[in-house]
């Protein structure tokens, strides 16, 4: 297991948005420095996960070796965050998809916006969280990194902490989304909601199961 090294990380990283006026200062080998960011690497810990989901740690120790080479994305001055990592594959597919027998499009069609509104509050639903639910999935991925990598059997906790910091990123873009439209603020936190409590109840079902 070959411990992998911030620069490492950011240099294999990409960075949004791309623009000319980059916050970050750049170390001698002209890799951005994230703002708050340890050097190097630390080992995982679960009381570390959030640390990991908003760019204030690197990769733990371990991960891209295992994960044959994934790195997360940084993103900065998104709505979901002021800065945040996240899994550059990530979406919210699985989310708007049924984890316990009903879609989120089905949800949000019984809600007060009735059965047209539904999907297409949906639609906007994946765009607007894609950055919080690609954060949500390397969140995750972390703890499948530590069961099946470190054998750290008692994920609970650490998956808990992923599903709530996910939950307050799709908050905050709700708190920068606009007071008209279909997707509003009332119907982003809709969304939200419906979206947050199926996969909190899915936590609690599957445990310390992630697969």
């Amino acid at each position: 297991m070959t411990p992998c090294s911030l620069t490492q990380a950011i240099g294999h990283s990409r960075l949004r948005p791309e623009d000319d006026d980059e916050p970050f200062e750049y170390d001698e080998d002209n890799l951005p420095l994230i703002p708050g960011m340890e050097p190097g690497c630390v080992n995982f810990q679960v009381s570390l996960v959030e640390s990991f989901m908003r760019a204030r740690l690197g990769p733990p120790c371990g991960f891209s070796s295992w994960s044959r080479g994934y790195f997360p994305d940084y993103l900065w001055d998104v709505k979901a965050a002021e800065q945040m990592a996240v899994n550059p594959e990530g979406s919210c597919s699985g989310v708007l998809l049924s984890t316990i027998g009903i879609t989120t499009v089905e949800l949000l069609s019984k809600g007060p916006f009735g059965s047209v509104s539904g999907p297409a509050i949906a639609d906007r639903a994946n765009d607007a969280f894609h950055d919080a639910c690609s954060s949500h999935d390397y969140g995750y991925d972390l703890l499948r990194f530590a069961k099946k990598e470190l054998d750290i059997d008692n994920i609970l906790p650490g998956r808990r902490t992923v599903d709530s910091v996910w939950n307050s990123m799709m908050g905050r873009v709700c708190g920068n989304t606009g007071f008209f439209g279909i997707f509003n603020k009332g119907t982003c936190q809709e969304a939200r909601t419906v979206m947050y409590l199926g996969v909190k109840a899915w936590t609690e079902v599957e445990r310390n199961g992630l697969k």
